[in-house]
């Protein structure tokens, strides 16, 4: 090992190795990034994601994927209001499988993305009336993971004694 050290230390770049390149007048990525993650060992298949996905997002002004190898994809929105939709609306599946979502910066390096969470709504069922309120499912959320958004008791979408908490969950 001492010998691979001392080897390394002889290492050195050239003057036109070592030489910059200026990336400052690169353009910036107009719409919004998504980078996702699909937990399954199958290897997905590019054509087919984009062919379920595209009717499933509803995207008004459209989106392109790219395949990024070891089941990741970069999905580029033409507009961030679509994206965030999507975000939104989420968790997504591909065929029984959970698809992690994350925003992505155009000026970030796409190996540096971690995919350790997931959002999810979560119902809470048969609380007593007085604690219908979104401080107490906040409360109740925050013992599960960061707690994102707390559906209030008048706009329900269900019918039954539950309330709906969403909440970041750590999935690793």
């Amino acid at each position: 090992m001492e010998e691979l050290t001392r080897m390394c230390d002889c290492m050195s770049l050239t003057a036109k190795e070592g030489g910059r390149v200026d990336l400052s007048d690169s353009q910036e990525v107009v719409g919004g990034l998504l980078v996702a993650k699909f937990l399954t060992k199958r290897v997905i298949n590019i054509e087919a994601v984009m062919r379920t996905l595209k009717p499933l997002w509803r995207s008004v002004h459209g989106f392109t994927g790219r395949d990024m190898g070891n089941n990741r994809v970069k999905f580029l929105f033409t507009d961030t209001a679509d994206m965030e939709r999507v975000l939104a609306n989420g968790p997504w599946s591909f065929d029984k499988y959970l698809i992690l979502l994350k925003r992505f910066e155009d000026d970030q390096s796409f190996s540096e993305v971690v995919f350790d969470s997931c959002s999810f709504w979560v119902q809470i069922h048969d609380l007593p009336i007085r604690c219908m309120t979104s401080a107490v499912c906040g409360k109740i959320g925050n013992t599960l993971g960061l707690v994102e958004q707390v559906e209030e008791f008048a706009e329900g979408r269900g019918v039954g004694n539950f309330m709906r908490v969403r909440v970041q969950l750590d999935i690793t």
